[in-house]
């Protein structure tokens, strides 16, 4: 077997796939933990625990503004819009921080070497506050205030390549590619020191540990900006980031400022 037919890429989603916005933004009865987001902004943030995944759900508010009453858009199936509409009154007699502007979901992945890894399962951000650094702001959230590794999902949009392009240029977050080795492979001599030579040596790569259970060995490698997404500095056969499958390398976060 060679080494790229088990490794697997992020999978580029079409951006019509998963639109997210408005339909997608629901207030939640759970318990939230608010505060003000660090700027000269009228933007809040608020934490609460994710039970559907194990991990945690970020939402960004916007003060200055109250939730309107929602109206049904013509993408929405009346489910939806119930569902949004119930949403809608509940807040009402709640102290809402005011309008709900972008959600992230992250779920917890305990098979990462980095400890409190979580993982993007989706995000989004309310159409009329698009191009305002929202998203960027929630990554950051994770990154900076939480301390949090994140690890993109395993499919991404045009939008959420994007984001994590953006991302290297928030001061003190470090971007890393990674690629995960089974185990196996380092038993047969020939597969173990072709591995070694293409990760160690031309691509520079970084030890990061074992899986939890074992079985699967982590490496990093550096990354760069590309034509709207990351790209690795070195182009191997280990180390392509996006694909039309699944993943077995991809793309982690981590803080490294004070």
């Amino acid at each position: 077997m060679r080494a790229h037919e088990i490794l697997n890429e992020i999978d580029r989603m079409p951006g019509n796939e998963y639109t997210g916005g408005k339909k997608s933004l629901r207030i939640g009865a759970g318990d939230k933990n608010i505060k003000k987001l660090p700027g000269t902004n009228a933007f809040m943030y608020s934490t609460e625990a994710n039970h559907m995944e194990d991990g945690i759900i970020i939402k960004l508010w916007d003060s200055a503004n109250t939730t309107p009453k929602p109206v049904k858009m013509p993408s929405e199936d009346g489910e939806e819009f119930a569902w949004r509409l119930k949403d809608w009154e509940r807040n009402q007699s709640e102290d809402g921080p005011g309008t709900l502007i972008g959600k992230l979901v992250l779920e917890d992945v305990t098979t990462f070497p980095l400890n409190g890894a979580l993982q993007v399962d989706t995000i989004t951000v309310d159409e009329d506050y698009r191009g305002q650094g929202v998203a960027k702001s929630m990554y950051g959230v994770a990154l900076s205030i939480l301390r949090k590794p994140l690890i993109a999902g395993r499919s991404q949009t045009p939008g959420g390549r994007r984001n994590w392009l953006s991302m290297v240029a928030i001061p003190g977050v470090e971007i890393k590619g990674y690629v995960m080795i089974n185990e196996a492979r380092f038993d047969n001599p020939e597969w173990a020191e072709k591995d070694i030579d293409t990760i160690m040596g031309r691509l520079g790569g970084q030890y990061i540990g074992p899986s939890k259970p074992p079985g699967i060995h982590y490496f990093a490698f550096d990354v760069m900006p590309g034509s709207g997404e990351l790209a690795p500095v070195v182009k191997t056969e280990l180390s392509k980031i996006y694909d039309e499958h699944g993943s077995r390398t991809g793309l982690y976060a981590t803080w490294s400022g004070i």
